[in-house]
């Protein structure tokens, strides 16, 4: 009671760790993993990593009142989002250290962030990277490629042309 915790989470391991916490059964099928062992003390965590995705590219559009599926657009709505750039990222969160790869219309980004040293995100070490970040960026970048593939991930990472 009243402790914090610096563990990797998602949302939707919310579900599970209700299901655990309450003797319910998670269902078949479901990949996110419960909190419970955390709460518990038992663990400090569940993850070691964090895949993060964020797209403006692979937005599906359906008129207001279509019972389709997909974001439902007004005029209104379409001269919004026609003014957001046409991207993607996806980022990789290890411990302290988050490695964030962009494509925003033609511009392509790499961004390294050591969240202890610097939690809001305002030095990106990979503007001028030691060579320690660089070593880093590299493996980070290899981990960020083996979890895109391992979630299904088909987008091209933001280093790739």
């Amino acid at each position: 009671r009243g402790e914090t915790s610096n563990a990797l989470v998602y949302l939707h391991d919310v579900m599970p760790t209700i299901c655990d916490l309450t003797g319910i059964p998670t269902p078949a099928g479901v990949e996110a993993r419960s909190l419970a062992p955390i709460i518990r003390g038992e663990r400090r965590a569940v993850r070691d990593t964090l895949l993060l995705a964020y797209d403006t590219d692979a937005e599906v559009k359906r008129p207001v009142g279509d019972e389709g599926r997909g974001i439902a657009m007004t005029e209104r709505t379409t001269a919004t989002m026609t003014s957001i750039p046409r991207g993607s990222l996806r980022a990789l969160r290890v411990g302290r250290w988050k490695l964030i790869r962009t494509r925003f219309d033609d511009h392509r980004h790499t961004l390294l962030f050591d969240l202890d040293a610097d939690p809001d995100e305002t030095t990106n070490l990979a503007a001028n990277p030691t060579p320690d970040h660089a070593a880093r960026i590299e493996r980070m970048t290899t981990g960020l490629h083996a979890a895109m593939h391992a979630t299904g991930d088909d987008l091209p990472p933001a280093d790739r042309p």
